[in-house]
């Protein structure tokens, strides 16, 4: 189960399946009671409903369905014309009048508020897009920007509903700064952890929590968006955490400030990489004032860890 959609869904539907399940039950235990009054010579339910056939298939049915029928009336506000025979019968009834008092209305409650937290969820995304069209429409947006914006939206809006914010979790607010920060990273961040540095890195907890703080972000690409582009100063190292990243480098002798035209033919296939989960690139801006010498583009919807360099020059010498 991925987003909350799914889960308020299923949950809907475990509810509505339990009570399917004790309502067979009941009718099943309604119909025995019957029958062991019929075999006893007394007044009866099955009797009196004249479905005492000659014990085909069908009559067999026909019982189940009128056993089924009367549990269900049990439990709502629909009546039918079948009333208890003998005191066992009653008794019974009324056990089965209490057990809808207790139980069903929860199970309605539960229902009520599973579908009217699916309706509210459903309705904020509208609502929100509506706002999105109509914003884009006033500004007047021409129609490949906005739905490139849209498909985005749709998009992240998606990522979004398959992870569960942190900010949900109300209860990680009473965790300590750094065990908070140390699960933040094992969470968020865990790509970092197969480069030797950050590896070494995530052992102390002290910089692990200015890691998280200041130096650690996350990307959301689409399929076919731009990571980066060269000839641009490198700020960041990237790690892939999900997805396929193409990376095509243009030219060894490219240098710093130096333009280069989206339409440069020089690359060729010796020069392109597909990156997948836990792969990184750019770490030399870490280390150096660097320039990206190609491109990098999403060939699948993909989440990317990005380094600050300049940050994580401070963090580094503030630990030391």
């Amino acid at each position: 189960i991925e987003t909350e959609g799914t889960l308020l869904a299923m949950n809907a539907i475990s509810i509505v399946t339990s009570l399917l399940v004790l309502t067979h039950w009941q009718a099943a235990i309604w119909y025995t009671i019957g029958d062991t009054s019929r075999e006893q010579g007394k007044a009866n339910w099955i009797e009196f409903w004249e479905a005492d056939g000659v014990g085909t298939e069908e009559d067999f049915l026909l019982l189940y369905l009128t056993s089924i029928h009367w549990s269900f009336t049990q439990f709502t506000p629909a009546s039918m014309d079948l009333q208890p025979q003998n005191s066992m019968e009653r008794l019974y009834a009324v056990v089965v009048l209490l057990i809808g008092l207790l139980v069903f209305s929860s199970f309605i409650s539960n229902i009520t508020t599973s579908m009217t937290q699916l309706t509210s969820t459903r309705a904020a995304y509208s609502e929100q897009i509506w706002m999105l069209r109509k914003y884009l429409k006033q500004n007047q947006v021409d129609g490949t920007l906005m739905y490139r914006v849209l498909k985005f939206m749709e998009f992240h809006s998606e990522s979004e509903q398959r992870r569960i914010p942190e900010s949900k979790v109300t209860m990680l607010s009473c965790l300590p700064k750094s065990l908070r920060a140390e699960l933040n990273y094992v969470i968020r961040f865990s790509c970092l952890t197969r480069h030797p540095l950050f590896d070494r890195l995530s052992s102390g907890s002290n910089i692990i929590v200015l890691l998280v703080q200041s130096v650690l972000g996350e990307n959301s690409l689409m399929a076919g968006d731009i990571l980066f582009q060269a000839s641009v100063p490198a700020g960041n190292m990237y790690c892939i955490h999900g997805g396929r990243i193409n990376y095509c480098r243009l030219d060894n002798t490219l240098n710093w400030g130096d333009n280069i035209d989206d339409d440069d033919d020089d690359a060729d296939d010796d020069d392109m990489v597909d990156l997948e989960k836990d792969d990184w690139l750019c770490e030399a801006a870490l280390w150096t004032r660097w320039c990206f010498l190609g491109f990098a583009t999403a060939i699948e919807d993909s989440r990317v860890v990005h380094i600050d360099a300049e940050k994580f020059e401070e963090v580094v010498a503030q630990d030391a």
